[in-house]
């Protein structure tokens, strides 16, 4: 059996299909361990895995399925472990070679001339050739003889600036960032001027094929190396509702506070202004907070919900009181008012008997309110 299954995988490793520029890393490469057909990627633009047709084809069932965002991370992990050494022996051949490249270069600029020189000769034989009586045939020949010679003072120049400019010695910084670069490929591989076609190439040199199977909640995928080695890895799947798109903790509970006492708008623009995000890094408006509420099931604010708990916010307690907003903050700032604030920028909430409390009577009849620093002296007229 062994051998009858690596006969099948020797036999069709060669079958990938070129890489594309699609967001699977590894597609081309899955196989399914428990039938042997190749898997298909499966992309609805939100997200994307890896599935396994089965007998669907044929009026049965699909095989099995299972996301590409863990099982790519973890594929992509294993092949820059294995090929971190060769990153560095990488950095230093191409920083050796780099005499090599501009001489390269300086001969393909030669061949280059050559060639405008050749196609220049041609033209000025033809215009040669030509009746000048002609005069259609004689004015085409004589313009594409003087652009034939053009493109041989451009290609003179381009040469003339090649070997003209030295190359000057690599300092030690130049050579330093070279072999750092080369050591820390996680680097190189997250650079923005990586493209999705260059990851696969990497990923398709030191793989051959890859094949996956369902253990219980974990995908087992057998990854088998160029040159015959093979490597087991074990990656957990996603349970039915779970993704990694998850806000904070702080933020689940300061919607749910806040959510007792403002609107959903108004909820939006605090946690802005606190510079929260979404799970998906977004700002905050109306609709993401109604459906985060959804999806939590917390319960919109209603009106008249905070006078049913005997609650007020500061402009209602200052309006009771007849006294200036800033007055019942000295109040809570000295500790003499009891009340609670969600976070910087929320309401303050005060509890409507507290407002019958002695401290607060005596405290507004002289409306003299000290802080609680002893030092603070106050000026008595």
């Amino acid at each position: 059996m062994q051998g009858v299954f690596f006969g099948r995988w020797a036999h069709t490793v060669g079958n990938r299909g070129a890489p594309g520029g699609g967001r699977a890393l590894l597609a081309g490469l899955v196989r399914c361990g428990h039938c042997q057909r190749r898997m298909q990627v499966r992309d609805n633009g939100k997200a994307v895995g890896y599935s396994c047709p089965g007998t669907s084809g044929t009026g049965g069932q699909a095989c099995i399925t299972f996301g590409a965002v863990r099982v790519d991370e973890a594929v992509r992990d294993a092949v820059l472990r294995a090929v971190q050494p060769l990153g560095v022996a990488a950095a230093l051949e191409a920083f050796e070679h780099r005499d090599a490249d501009a001489m390269a270069e300086i001969r393909l600029a030669g061949s280059a001339l050559e060639q405008a020189r050749y196609r220049a000769a041609r033209a000025q034989a033809q215009f040669d050739s030509v009746d000048p009586d002609n005069h259609n045939v004689f004015h085409n020949l004589a313009a594409r003889w003087e652009a034939c010679l053009e493109e041989v003072r451009s290609c003179e120049e381009r040469l003339q600036d090649l070997e003209s400019a030295e190359l000057q010695p690599p300092t030690v910084a130049e050579r330093d960032a070279w072999l750092a670069l080369g050591a820390d490929l996680e680097r190189a591989w997250s650079h923005e001027e990586a493209t999705p076609q260059l990851r696969k190439n990497i990923v398709r040199a030191a793989l051959v094929e890859i094949t996956a199977s369902l253990r219980e909640r974990h995908v087992h995928l057998l990854l088998h190396w160029q040159g015959g080695d093979h490597t087991e890895i074990t990656v957990r799947r996603n349970r039915t509702g779970e993704h990694r798109y998850k806000t904070d903790r702080q933020t689940d509970d300061l919607i749910t506070d806040l959510a007792r006492n403002l609107g959903d708008e108004l909820i939006a623009g605090l946690l802005n202004r606190l510079g929260k995000k979404t799970s998906k890094g977004n700002s905050w408006n109306k609709d993401r907070v109604r459906a985060f509420r959804s999806r939590r099931r917390i319960a919109a604010y209603r009106d008249g919900e905070r006078r049913e708990r005997n609650e007020l916010v500061l402009s209602e307690v200052a309006a009771r009181l007849d006294v200036d907003p800033s007055v019942v903050r000295r109040l809570i700032a000295v500790g003499l008012l009891p009340a609670r604030q969600a976070c910087k920028g929320a309401p303050w909430i005060i509890d409507a008997g507290d407002l019958d409390s002695p401290r607060i009577a005596a405290a507004l009849a002289g409306r003299r309110i000290r802080g609680s620093n002893p030092r603070q002296a106050q000026f008595a007229f």
